[in-house]
């Protein structure tokens, strides 16, 4: 190829002249072994110190680095127009090509094309094409990408600061600006470049960009604040004023550069005072609401979420969103994933929940039908957000749940993002593990898992089981806690595992889950802490060393533990106190003292005051807790149920020999231990713990209104078998022979014996899985305590006798058994009445 006499020379006097700071960061990827990369004369080291033809052919200098090019990269980068020189053209090129790796190489070849003599306007659109081609492809490799977007940006900035302020190309500069944003790139040359103009005279060095442009520069800014010296206070309002300055002469923002700048306020908000962001925001908002009808559904659901986040949401503010988006979602313009984050916009906005319900359920049903389009972390998304809005539409959740398994098992993993290969095939069908765990954590909240009938949740565990080494602190805490709120029972069916291997499994999960929080506990908050000791406990899945590692975390932070923390801490060292022994001492003394501190200042819940006095039930409770704790019922008594004063008097239990103590709660709670109903059996509880100051005669009176009652509570609703045998225990300690009472609670034994029978004969079922061991030595032991069954009138012998029978019959075949429960088990071979005399439990 011919070039103009003259050429060459002035070739080499442009590489010549070429500042040495533009070698700072120029790509790696166009350097080869063995070339100068150090030579002013070659800047982007394309020659070579085997090819002394550069220097004596130099008419054909361009012509010979294009063959080079060519024949370095192959049949890749023959992709390129052969006529084709400027990096302009090789950018429209990599536009229409549908090879993501040619496109690539020919993005690579412009940004090496690009040489002092390129205008400005070519090298921001080769910048410009390859931060849009990376954040298009964010699964793909991108350090030889970054190398080229930092070369480019440090030619840019040398260029405009050469510039003067007459000649400044404000477009290009605001768009380079733009891309580097979108790609999330930092070139401090350029950085300082942009921050010059929102110096103290900004609204003179503002005047030559078009609104537009000032929309692009504050995205900078807001992107890359951490980085800038200049307060974002002074950034905003220089913006603000030269917008309102464009405003004035007829030249407003558009949608896209409100939308734009909602976006970068909502990133900048925490470096911002509270005036300056409602002034500016209230002005977006004003503005955004004139120009409503012309956003895109993808603008629409952007600022949905960023004005809930700024709190800027007023009731026509919501009205003009509402309406455009019930219009939008009826176009065929509206993806899955905007109407996804619209429905999270909406379960976030600060308004009570029955309005966020009414504001998201008419868009559900579309949702349903947009569903096979939304992709794994867009459904993860969604079902956050009806999980914040605590919406169990039926129809929806199945549908979510089939799409999800379809998409789920048509790629390679799961978790395809934490594998070297999927991420080099640039899958992108994959989930973080933090999307993993709040997918576990939203099925739990949902209770959908009983009733999926393609076991998700299941899979979801399985999945943090691969991933549990990549897990932060938070994660496994919201794991943890899922798997405690559907304990109970199998969480449903997965039909690739046997019960016993599902079991197997989640053991080996959490212990998986356990060692993965001890390598993180210093990750979390007070509120995680508490959660997770409380999870584990649940699932009676703990151990010393989870403890010592609690206690090591939790003790320094005592004093930023809220009310539900220290309840739900206390309640965990309460069930574990046997093995938690590095909480005894100190450690439990300074969490007495820390809660004291808090039930004095804060608000609790008498639920909360008496979990906190649990693990104080058999030592000594600090001074200020039992002060604190009585003041808070005394004040609050009416807040009080039966229930409560039962844990608060069962955490008192080393302080009730103090019998002026046990009569000031007793005056205190009285007016309290009239409720009946489901409540009964915690009245008599409670009643029992405080008879040493009740007359024997008012004592006796209440417990025949409790038995009427009881038995009627009994005709009209099932009671858990627990307080059943709580019952029979409390009647045969006062020695009340209430016998049609006592009868009907063995009737209702009997029963639950035989319906355990009919399920182990029919199913192999444990028989222990409805009656605790404990229960029916309980009942047992009542019943012998009370004189049965020589003392049982003929009318009620039958179904006491037979529940002793039958007790002792099913007390011998269970596996857990405590000291107290073997020693029931002679009993099968003499009479119960002769033998069970004066047996304590």
């Amino acid at each position: 190829m011919e070039r103009p006499a003259g050429r060459t020379s002035i070739n080499r006097a442009i590489l010549r002249a070429l500042p040495a700071k533009l070698l700072d960061g120029r790509p790696p990827a166009l350097l080869r072994s063995g070339e100068k990369t150090k030579s002013l004369k070659d800047p982007l080291g394309l020659k070579s110190k085997k090819s002394k033809r550069y220097d004596r052919y130099d008419a054909q200098n361009q012509e010979v680095i294009d063959q080079r090019a060519l024949k370095s990269e192959g049949p890749v980068r023959s992709a390129a127009p052969q006529d084709a020189e400027g990096p302009r053209a090789l950018c429209q090129a990599a536009r229409k090509c549908h090879d993501d790796v040619k496109a690539q190489s020919l993005l690579r070849q412009a940004a090496a094309s690009v040489h002092p003599g390129t205008t400005i306007a070519d090298c921001t659109f080769v910048l410009k094409t390859i931060a849009d081609f990376t954040s298009a492809k964010p699964k793909q490799p991108q350090r030889l990408d970054e190398a080229a977007i930092r070369y480019l940006a440090e030619t840019l900035s040398q260029r405009h600061s050469s510039s003067s302020e007459l000649y400044l190309d404000s477009r290009n500069l605001s768009l380079a600006a733009s891309s580097l944003a979108k790609s999330r790139v930092w070139v401090q040359a350029f950085g300082i470049l942009i921050q010059q103009f929102f110096n103290d005279e900004a609204p003179n060095n503002l005047r030559a960009f078009n609104p537009t442009d000032i929309a692009q520069l504050c995205h900078f800014m807001a992107v890359f604040r951490e980085k800038m010296d200049a307060k974002p206070g002074s950034v905003w309002a220089a913006g603000h004023l030269q917008l309102q300055n464009h405003e004035q002469q007829g030249r407003r923002l558009q949608a896209t550069g409100l939308v734009s700048l909602l976006r970068s306020l909502t990133l900048s908000k925490d470096k911002l005072q509270k005036s300056e962001l409602n002034t500016f925001g209230t002005w977006l908002r004003a503005r955004l609401v004139d120009e409503i009808g012309s956003c895109s559904p993808r603008q629409l659901a952007s600022a949905v979420l960023d004005m809930g986040a700024l709190d800027l949401l007023d009731v026509g503010a919501v009205r003009h969103l509402q309406r455009e988006i019930t219009r939008a979602a009826t176009s065929k313009e509206m993806r899955a994933r905007d109407l996804a984050s619209i429905l999270v916009g909406y379960s976030k906005f600060p308004a009570p929940l029955p309005e966020r319900q009414i504001l998201m359920a008419p868009l559900l049903p579309k949702m349903v039908t947009l569903m096979p389009n939304c992709s794994l972390g867009d459904m993860c998304e969604l079902l956050h957000g009806l999980a914040s809005a605590h919406i169990s539409d039926r129809i929806l959740l199945e549908a979510w749940s089939s799409n999800f398994t379809l998409k789920a098992t048509s790629v390679t993993s799961l978790v395809g993002a934490w594998r070297e290969d999927s991420a080099r095939n640039g899958k992108h069908e994959a989930l973080s593990p933090t999307q993993l765990s709040l997918a576990v954590a939203d099925l739990a909240k949902l209770r959908f898992i009983r009733k999926d009938p393609y076991a998700v949740f299941s899979t979801l565990l399985h999945a943090v089981s691969d991933v549990s080494p990549s897990l932060g602190g938070l994660a496994v805490c919201h794991v943890v806690c899922a798997m405690a709120r559907v304990k109970s029972g199998r969480t449903d069916k997965n039909f690739l595992m046997s019960e016993s291997e599902e079991d197997d499994f989640r053991r080996r999960l959490l212990c998986r889950l356990e060692a993965q929080l001890l390598t993180r506990l210093e990750e979390l908050q007070p509120q995680g802490l508490s959660a997770s000791a409380a999870a584990f406990v649940k699932l009676s899945h703990f151990s010393k060393e989870l403890f010592n590692g609690l206690a090591s975390a939790s003790v320094p932070c005592l004093d930023s533990f809220s009310a539900k923390d220290f309840a739900m801490m206390s309640s965990a060292l309460c069930a574990a106190q046997h093995i938690a022994n590095c909480w005894s001492g100190s450690p439990l003394e300074q969490l007495g003292q820390k809660a004291a501190r808090s039930l004095t200042q804060g608000t609790w819940t008498p639920r909360q005051v008496a979990q906190v006095l649990q693990p104080f039930a058999l030592q000594p409770l600090p001074e200020g807790l039992l002060n604190a704790a009585v003041k808070h019922l005394r004040s609050h008594t009416s807040n009080y149920s039966p229930r409560d004063i039962v844990g608060f008097l069962s955490g008192l239990r080393s302080a009730l020999g103090d019998k002026a103590l046990v009569e000031n709660l007793w005056n205190t709670s009285r007016l309290r231990l009239h409720t009946r109903g489901t409540q009964t059996i915690a009245t008599a509880q409670s009643l029992v713990q405080l008879r040493s100051v009740i007359p024997l005669s008012k004592l006796r009176y209440r417990f025949r209104l409790l038995s009427r009652d009881l038995q009627r509570t009994l005709r009209i609703r099932p009671v858990p078998y627990e307080e059943q045998a709580w019952a029979l225990r409390i009647w045969a300690l006062l020695g009340l022979r209430d016998w049609p009472l006592l009868a009907k609670l063995a009737s209702n034994l009997v029963e639950a014996l035989d319906a355990e029978a009919a399920r182990a004969f029919a199913d192999g079922a444990n028989v222990s899985s409805l009656i605790h061991p404990q229960d029916l030595a309980q009942a047992i032991y009542a019943f012998a305590k009370l004189g049965a069954p020589e003392l049982v009138p003929e009318a009620f012998r039958p179904p006491i006798s037979q529940v002793l029978v039958r007790s002792m019959k099913a007390t011998c075949g269970f596996c857990g058994f405590t000291r107290s429960d073997l020693f029931l088990q002679p009993a099968l071979e003499r009479r119960p009445q002769i033998l069970l005399q004066g047996m304590y439990i």
